[in-house]
């Protein structure tokens, strides 16, 4: 099996679900990794908004990926939040093939983006599970 994600989440991740799902014989091509929340999450952390330029660009690139045919797959992390930022603009038919992750399962935090339309939800840990069973049973 072949799969364009993109991957919106910090890039050591990234890479580890990506040997994880090719380990189970899933090919991954990854669209432009976003490599946006370590920066954004460093400046949280910090208290420091992220520069509005560099989250309009990214915004920007994340709406032009979903929108077009270009993915199969969206994992977006959660990073303090800023994932809800860039979950606003993926777009409405990639909303169900986009799965939210988590350094942990939530306790909170799930509403904002089922209220957006997102099914979706997993520990970082499940996140290559999630996405091995999504290919096998929707793509």
């Amino acid at each position: 099996m072949h799969l364009r994600i993109l991957f919106l989440d910090d890039y050591a991740e990234t890479l580890r679900v990506r040997r994880e799902l090719e380990e189970h014989g899933v090919v991954c091509e990854m669209v432009p990794n976003v490599e946006c929340t370590s920066t954004s999450k460093r400046n949280l952390e910090r208290g420091m908004p992220l520069a509005k330029r560099d989250h309009e660009r990214i915004c920007d690139l994340v709406k032009v990926l979903t929108r077009l045919e270009v993915v199969d797959l969206v994992v977006l992390g959660n990073n303090l939040g800023y994932g809800l930022l860039l979950a606003e603009v993926v777009s409405e038919r990639m909303k169900e093939q986009t799965v939210i992750v988590w350094n942990d399962p939530p306790l909170e935090g799930l509403k904002p983006y089922q209220d957006l339309g997102f099914k979706l939800f997993a520990s970082r840990l499940e996140v290559g599970r999630v996405i091995r069973e999504l290919a096998n049973n929707v793509l």
